[in-house]
């Protein structure tokens, strides 16, 4: 399959498939960074504070999606775009 056909977005110069990072956690660019990943970090613009939500597993799975939505349209179609949220409780 050439890349021109290929519905995974890859990068132009190395061929390696495109992967967006949406976090500007300095502990998932070091884990991205040791596991040899090559990526490209996008900060999401949303408000987290105004996620609805009755858990914090919840909370936390709300946000990550809200991120990658929020960047998505930034890239092309197939760009593979993680994204991630921690939510800390305690006693509860």
């Amino acid at each position: 399959m050439s890349l021109a056909t290929d519905p995974v977005a890859r990068d132009q110069e190395t061929g390696d498939r495109r992967i967006v990072l949406a976090s500007a956690s300095p502990r998932r660019r070091e884990m991205f960074r040791l596991l040899g990943i090559p990526h490209e970090i996008a900060s999401a613009d949303i408000d987290e504070t105004a996620i609805p939500y009755k858990t914090t597993r919840e909370l936390a799975l709300k946000t990550a999606y809200a991120k990658a939505c929020e960047i998505e349209p930034r890239y092309p179609a197939g760009t593979l775009i993680v994204a991630a949220d921690t939510v800390v409780t305690m006693e509860g």
